[in-house]
Protein backbone atom coordinates (compact mmCIF):
# COMPACT_ATOMS: atom_id res chain seq x y z
CA UNK A 1 0.00 0.00 0.00
CA UNK A 2 2.83 2.40 0.88
CA UNK A 3 4.60 1.50 -2.37
CA UNK A 4 1.48 2.30 -4.43
CA UNK A 5 1.07 5.57 -2.54
CA UNK A 6 4.71 6.53 -3.23
CA UNK A 7 4.29 5.64 -6.95
CA UNK A 8 1.18 7.82 -7.07
CA UNK A 9 3.04 10.75 -5.51
CA UNK A 10 5.98 10.30 -7.92
CA UNK A 11 3.58 10.19 -10.90
CA UNK A 12 1.78 13.31 -9.66
CA UNK A 13 5.10 15.16 -9.22
CA UNK A 14 6.19 14.15 -12.73
CA UNK A 15 2.94 15.43 -14.25
CA UNK A 16 3.22 18.73 -12.35
CA UNK A 17 6.89 19.20 -13.32
CA UNK A 18 6.25 18.44 -17.01
CA UNK A 19 3.13 20.64 -17.06
CA UNK A 20 5.03 23.60 -15.63
CA UNK A 21 8.16 23.08 -17.74
CA UNK A 22 6.28 22.59 -21.02
CA UNK A 23 4.02 25.61 -20.53
CA UNK A 24 6.80 27.97 -19.42
CA UNK A 25 9.20 26.87 -22.14
CA UNK A 26 6.57 27.18 -24.88
CA UNK A 27 5.83 30.73 -23.71
CA UNK A 28 9.54 31.60 -23.55
CA UNK A 29 10.06 30.15 -27.05
CA UNK A 30 7.29 32.40 -28.36
CA UNK A 31 4.49 29.86 -28.85
CA UNK A 32 0.91 31.05 -28.62
CA UNK A 33 -0.63 28.41 -26.34
CA UNK A 34 -3.88 27.92 -24.43
CA UNK A 35 -5.25 25.15 -22.25
CA UNK A 36 -8.60 23.61 -23.11
CA UNK A 37 -10.69 22.30 -20.23
CA UNK A 38 -12.49 19.07 -21.15
CA UNK A 39 -15.67 20.13 -19.35
CA UNK A 40 -15.76 23.44 -21.23
CA UNK A 41 -14.96 21.62 -24.47
CA UNK A 42 -17.91 19.27 -23.91
CA UNK A 43 -20.19 22.31 -23.47
CA UNK A 44 -18.69 24.69 -26.07
CA UNK A 45 -16.41 22.63 -28.28
CA UNK A 46 -16.61 21.05 -31.69
CA UNK A 47 -14.42 19.95 -34.56
CA UNK A 48 -15.13 21.88 -37.72
CA UNK A 49 -13.28 22.46 -41.00
CA UNK A 50 -10.06 20.92 -39.67
CA UNK A 51 -10.10 23.04 -36.50
CA UNK A 52 -10.45 21.92 -32.89
CA UNK A 53 -12.78 24.67 -31.68
CA UNK A 54 -13.62 25.74 -28.15
CA UNK A 55 -15.90 28.75 -27.97
CA UNK A 56 -14.89 31.18 -30.71
CA UNK A 57 -11.28 29.99 -30.98
CA UNK A 58 -10.13 27.29 -33.42
CA UNK A 59 -6.86 25.39 -33.11
CA UNK A 60 -4.87 23.63 -35.84
CA UNK A 61 -2.59 21.76 -33.43
CA UNK A 62 -3.30 20.09 -30.08
CA UNK A 63 -0.70 18.93 -27.55
CA UNK A 64 -1.53 16.21 -25.04
CA UNK A 65 0.78 16.06 -22.03
CA UNK A 66 0.11 14.66 -18.58
CA UNK A 67 -3.37 13.47 -19.53
CA UNK A 68 -3.73 10.20 -17.60
CA UNK A 69 -7.47 10.16 -18.28
CA UNK A 70 -9.41 11.58 -21.22
CA UNK A 71 -13.15 12.07 -21.47
CA UNK A 72 -14.79 9.90 -24.17
CA UNK A 73 -16.20 13.03 -25.81
CA UNK A 74 -12.66 14.47 -26.07
CA UNK A 75 -11.34 11.22 -27.59
CA UNK A 76 -14.09 11.25 -30.23
CA UNK A 77 -13.37 14.90 -31.02
CA UNK A 78 -9.61 14.26 -31.29
CA UNK A 79 -10.26 11.41 -33.73
CA UNK A 80 -12.57 13.62 -35.83
CA UNK A 81 -9.90 16.33 -35.74
CA UNK A 82 -7.21 13.89 -36.92
CA UNK A 83 -9.54 12.65 -39.69
CA UNK A 84 -9.97 16.26 -40.89
CA UNK A 85 -6.20 16.80 -41.10
CA UNK A 86 -5.65 18.28 -37.65
CA UNK A 87 -2.40 17.67 -35.82
CA UNK A 88 -2.32 15.98 -32.39
CA UNK A 89 1.04 15.70 -30.62
CA UNK A 90 1.47 13.51 -27.54
CA UNK A 91 4.42 14.88 -25.57
CA UNK A 92 5.63 12.31 -23.05
CA UNK A 93 3.33 9.57 -21.81
CA UNK A 94 0.22 8.45 -23.66
CA UNK A 95 -3.06 8.66 -21.69
CA UNK A 96 -4.10 5.31 -20.18
CA UNK A 97 -7.71 5.83 -19.02
CA UNK A 98 -10.87 6.85 -20.87
CA UNK A 99 -13.78 7.95 -18.69
CA UNK A 100 -11.92 6.47 -15.70
CA UNK A 101 -11.56 3.00 -17.22
CA UNK A 102 -8.25 1.45 -18.35
CA UNK A 103 -7.98 2.04 -22.11
CA UNK A 104 -5.49 1.41 -24.93
CA UNK A 105 -4.92 4.70 -26.73
CA UNK A 106 -2.55 3.28 -29.34
CA UNK A 107 -5.50 2.57 -31.65
CA UNK A 108 -7.71 5.36 -30.34
CA UNK A 109 -5.32 8.12 -31.38
CA UNK A 110 -4.02 6.71 -34.66
CA UNK A 111 -2.38 9.49 -36.59
CA UNK A 112 -1.24 11.38 -33.50
CA UNK A 113 2.47 12.14 -33.39
CA UNK A 114 4.26 10.86 -30.27
CA UNK A 115 7.49 12.32 -28.94
CA UNK A 116 9.35 11.85 -25.67
CA UNK A 117 9.03 14.74 -23.22
CA UNK A 118 11.10 17.42 -24.96
CA UNK A 119 9.99 21.06 -24.85
CA UNK A 120 12.24 22.15 -27.74
CA UNK A 121 10.91 19.42 -30.03
CA UNK A 122 7.33 20.23 -28.96
CA UNK A 123 7.89 23.88 -29.91
CA UNK A 124 9.38 22.93 -33.27
CA UNK A 125 6.22 20.95 -34.04
CA UNK A 126 3.80 23.78 -33.20
CA UNK A 127 5.66 26.99 -34.02
CA UNK A 128 3.99 29.58 -36.23
CA UNK A 129 5.86 29.76 -39.52
CA UNK A 130 4.13 33.02 -40.52
CA UNK A 131 5.36 34.97 -37.48
CA UNK A 132 8.28 33.53 -35.54
CA UNK A 133 9.72 35.50 -32.62
CA UNK A 134 13.24 34.82 -31.29
CA UNK A 135 14.31 36.20 -27.94
CA UNK A 136 17.56 34.26 -27.50
CA UNK A 137 18.14 33.07 -23.97
CA UNK A 138 16.61 36.19 -22.43
CA UNK A 139 13.60 34.34 -21.00
CA UNK A 140 11.08 36.91 -22.14
CA UNK A 141 7.51 35.69 -22.30
CA UNK A 142 6.16 36.18 -25.81
CA UNK A 143 2.46 36.35 -26.65
CA UNK A 144 1.13 36.78 -30.17
CA UNK A 145 -2.40 37.68 -31.20
CA UNK A 146 -3.72 37.65 -34.74
CA UNK A 147 -5.81 40.74 -35.41
CA UNK A 148 -7.73 41.88 -38.48
CA UNK A 149 -4.91 44.26 -39.43
CA UNK A 150 -2.09 41.80 -38.73
CA UNK A 151 -0.45 40.60 -35.51
CA UNK A 152 0.28 42.05 -32.10
CA UNK A 153 3.39 40.73 -30.33
CA UNK A 154 3.63 41.35 -26.60
CA UNK A 155 6.89 40.81 -24.72
CA UNK A 156 6.92 40.45 -20.93
CA UNK A 157 9.83 40.34 -18.53
CA UNK A 158 8.66 37.94 -15.79
CA UNK A 159 11.44 39.11 -13.43
CA UNK A 160 9.67 41.74 -11.34
CA UNK A 161 12.77 43.16 -9.70
CA UNK A 162 15.23 42.81 -12.57
CA UNK A 163 15.67 44.82 -15.77
CA UNK A 164 16.23 42.74 -18.86
CA UNK A 165 18.26 43.51 -21.95
CA UNK A 166 17.38 41.39 -24.97
CA UNK A 167 17.73 41.19 -28.72
CA UNK A 168 14.37 40.29 -30.23
CA UNK A 169 14.03 39.07 -33.82
CA UNK A 170 10.66 38.87 -35.48
CA UNK A 171 10.82 36.70 -38.57
CA UNK A 172 8.01 37.79 -40.88
CA UNK A 173 7.46 39.22 -44.33
CA UNK A 174 5.14 41.82 -42.73
CA UNK A 175 6.14 45.38 -41.81
CA UNK A 176 6.68 45.92 -38.09
CA UNK A 177 5.68 48.90 -36.00
CA UNK A 178 6.87 49.48 -32.45
CA UNK A 179 4.09 50.99 -30.31
CA UNK A 180 4.93 53.04 -27.24
CA UNK A 181 2.11 52.09 -24.86
CA UNK A 182 2.66 55.19 -22.71
CA UNK A 183 2.37 57.74 -25.57
CA UNK A 184 0.66 55.86 -28.38
CA UNK A 185 3.55 56.82 -30.65
CA UNK A 186 4.35 54.41 -33.52
CA UNK A 187 7.78 53.76 -35.02
CA UNK A 188 8.70 51.45 -37.92
CA UNK A 189 11.39 48.93 -37.03
CA UNK A 190 13.46 46.37 -38.92
CA UNK A 191 12.39 42.78 -38.41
Amino acid sequence: NIVNHQRGIAQYQKIEREYSELYKDLLFFGADVDYIDEGLFRAYGKVENGLFCCGKVGYKKIILNGNINLDGHTVSALNAFLAQGGKVIVVGDMPCYKDGEKYDFEDALKGAQRIPFDTVKAYELIKDSELEVETGASRLIVTKRKMQEGYVVLLLNPQKEENLRACVRIKTPLSCIKLNLRTGEEEYVDC
